[in-house]
């Protein structure tokens, strides 16, 4: 019980010091605290005539600036990164069921699975082959350097 009374003791006299340097502040300074003034210009100021413009340097200027990865230790480009060859879709299950010749029309009959399409000669079927040439019983394709050749059902000539 002593000791609980210690602390209450303890705590009151830290109150009232607190208490008695925050009133001494407050009445030292208070009513006494001096701001400086300010004035409403500017201390510096430049004349225009003295602002050099900024000059547009041509694109060429900076080249070495991308040229050279600038975090990169060497300073060399950034290698290229080869392109892998592009792989055509498969003609796996693609027929030519019919070819139509007439005047100025080169028209195409494909069936691909349940799907049947109708495609002129330099249309794209929906894979991505390109119809380049439509013959007489035979289609050319064409898909980026690769090309087959369809032929019409059942006229496909023996090796």
């Amino acid at each position: 019980m002593l000791a609980r009374h210690r602390a209450n003791l303890l705590l009151a006299i830290l109150v009232c010091a607190l208490t008695l340097i925050c009133w001494s502040l407050w009445r030292q300074q208070g009513g006494s605290i001096i701001w400086p003034e300010f004035s409403s210009t500017p201390v510096l100021q430049i004349p225009v005539s003295a602002v050099s413009p900024v000059i547009a340097l041509p694109l060429a200027d900076y080249a070495a600036t991308w040229e050279r990865p600038l975090f990169n230790p060497s300073r060399q480009p950034d290698p290229v990164a080869a392109s892998a060859p592009v792989m055509a879709p498969s003609l796996d299950g693609v027929q030519v069921t019919g070819i139509v010749l007439t005047g100025q029309t080169r028209l195409v009959l494909i069936k691909q699975g349940e799907a049947r399409f109708k495609i002129k000669e330099g249309d794209t079927l929906p894979n991505g082959w390109k119809v380049t040439l439509v013959g007489e019983r035979q289609v050319q394709l064409i898909y980026g350097s690769k090309s087959a050749t369809l032929w019409l059902s059942g006229t496909k000539p023996k090796p």
